[in-house]
C-alpha cells in the first residue's frame, strides 16, 4: 500500500478491517473451498489410523491467528517507524532550509567596509 499522505488511524482501521475479512473467510471456508472437505476428511482419517500425532484444527487455527496478529503488529510497528523517519526527514529538511536562508542572508548583507 503506497500513500502520499499517511494517517495512522486510517491505516489501523484498514488493518482491522482486513483482519475481520480474513476471519470471516476462514469461518466460511467450508462453503467456498471444494478441497476443504477433502482435506478435513483426510486429516480425520490420519488422526484415527495414525495415533493422532498431528495438531488439532483448533491448535492450527490458534497458531494461524497468532501469526496473523504478529504480522499485524509488525505492520503497525513498521508504520510507526516509517512515520518517524518521514518526520525526521521533514525536520532535517526544514533545518537545512533555515540554515541556507541564514547563510544567504549573511552573504547578501556582508559589507567588508564596515
Amino acid at each position: 500500500l503506497i500513500c502520499k499522505n499517511v494517517d495512522g488511524q486510517i491505516i489501523n482501521a484498514c488493518i482491522n478491517s482486513l483482519s475481520r475479512k480474513i476471519q470471516r473467510l476462514k469461518e466460511t471456508k467450508s462453503q467456498w473451498d471444494p478441497k476443504y472437505k477433502q482435506r478435513k476428511s483426510s486429516k480425520a482419517n490420519r488422526n484415527q489410523g495414525g495415533g493422532g500425532g498431528g495438531k488439532s484444527a483448533q491448535q492450527l487455527q490458534a497458531e494461524e491467528e497468532a501469526m496473523i496478529q504478529a504480522a499485524i503488529q509488525a505492520s503497525q510497528e513498521q508504520h510507526v517507524k516509517d512515520m518517524l523517519a518521514r518526520q525526521n526527514k521533514a525536520l532535517n529538511q526544514a533545518k537545512q532550509s533555515q540554515f541556507n536562508q541564514q547563510k544567504s542572508y549573511q552573504n547578501n548583507n556582508y559589507n567588508p567596509l564596515l
